[in-house]
């Protein structure tokens, strides 16, 4: 009987290697699959919470920094639109014009307080162009907010009432707003990255994403090398820390990632922007697969670009951009855009990235939600940067705001 098993052995290894390598293609071909039809995600966690009834903490840093802070994507808003926004805890429109420009203003008629992005108009009137209140049909002009034409009243009875015009620029397929507490102009501006400027890098898609956390939370993440570690090197179909796949084990054997990071600090006069060169190799049973690395720029408090290249495929080159914009206290939206190289390989590298951020995002966010910022936290010698970071970050704050010394 066991020479009669015997000789059925190798037939029965070779059956179970074929099943083995069926199943992995089946896998390997499902995620390619997601990966390439994967587009636009959003995603609210800010419920995700353990007290969802906790205080907002006294000694936090102030509630929102100063710099230029993204407010809309340039592809969300068209000719002659307005467009309802939430920044800083205030209530905005932006409106593009016939010449592209587009403006924000304060969203409240200051006549009596209508809000102007629900049922506002677009007319023409004394030959410019302007926003017309829904209310009582006061117009202002686009291109500084005066009020030029009431009903019922001639030009010299008009009393001298203004919307509130920020300061913007576009850039990057993004519009930013100018934030100050103090009211100081801009004195430094975003870059402006070439390839998406000039069509050289296509849009793959995005992700949006809802946090309940300090705004400084968000940007210090890039600091925090051990974290990477620690959080970031199981497989990003291995899922979460509060909701693991139920294959976490084996998919954690089979796949994952390996980290090599650095952060620092550029000076004067490009104080305002900050660097980070990251490595991660993407490994299956523990054998490097894809190498692909990141040359970071911070440029303010709330902009990064993530420049990406990989050998693989001939090499292939593209970019996320992180918008980060704090809604209301404590509540902030983070937007990743992705932009690659015109190649089919390129696209499919763009997607993987593209899903792989979404996932690893939201083990930081459950994180985000139900952490403490701490003043005075226990830092290991291995872990200055983040000292580093809060140091340079710190400019982003008014020197004369009594919350600033945290």
């Amino acid at each position: 009987m066991e020479s009669f098993l015997m000789k059925f052995y190798p037939i029965i290894e070779i059956n179970l290697n074929v099943c083995i390598t069926i199943l992995l293609t089946i896998l390997l071909l499902y995620y390619i699959y997601i990966f390439i039809t994967f587009n636009d995600k959003y995603v609210d966690l800010s419920y995700i919470e353990v007290d969802p009834d906790r205080k907002v903490q006294s000694d936090l840093p102030p509630t929102y920094p100063n710099g230029w802070i993204p407010v809309i994507e340039s592809r969300n808003i068209g000719l002659n639109q307005l467009k309802n926004l939430k920044a800083f805890g205030q209530q905005l429109v932006a409106f593009r014009s016939q010449t592209g420009r587009v403006y924000v203003y304060d969203a409240y008629c200051p006549h009596l307080g209508a809000n102007i992005g629900v049922g506002g108009q677009i007319t023409k009137e004394c030959g410019h162009e302007c926003i017309r209140c829904p209310f009582h049909g006061w117009a202002f002009k686009a291109d500084d907010g005066l009020c030029i034409k009431i009903p019922g009243m001639q030009s010299n009875e008009i009393p001298t009432a203004r919307l509130k015009t920020w300061e913007t620029i576009e850039i990057n397929a993004t519009v930013f707003v100018w934030y100050h507490s103090h009211g100081v102009k801009p004195y430094w501006f975003p870059n402006e990255i070439h390839e998406i400027e000039n069509n050289e890098w296509i849009y793959e898609g995005r992700t949006e994403h809802i946090v309940k956390c300090h705004f400084q939370e968000i940007p210090e993440n890039g600091a925090d090398w051990a974290h990477i570690q620690e959080l970031h090197t199981p497989a990003v179909m291995a899922g979460n820390v509060i909701n693991r796949s139920r294959f976490y084990s084996l998919l954690t054997k089979l796949f994952g990632h390996e980290w090599q990071s650095k952060w620092w600090p550029s000076s004067a006069p490009d104080s305002h922007i900050a660097h980070m060169s990251l490595t991660t190799t993407n490994t299956v049973f523990g054998y490097p697969l894809l190498t692909i690395h990141f040359n970071i720029r911070q440029i303010g408090p709330a902009f990064v670009e993530l420049l990406y290249e990989s050998s693989a495929f001939g090499g292939i080159t593209g970019t996320f951009i992180q918008l980060i914009t704090p809604l209301d206290v404590n509540r902030n939206r983070i937007i990743h855009q992705i932009y690659s190289s015109q190649t089919f390989c390129g696209k499919l590298l763009a997607k993987f990235l593209l899903y792989g951020e979404l996932r690893m995002l939201e083990r930081d966010i459950i994180i985000w939600n139900n952490k403490k910022f701490l003043k005075n936290p226990i830092i290991t010698k291995n872990e200055k940067s983040l000292l580093q970071f809060r140091r340079w970050f710190n400019q982003f704050y008014t020197k004369e705001d009594p919350r600033k010394q945290w």
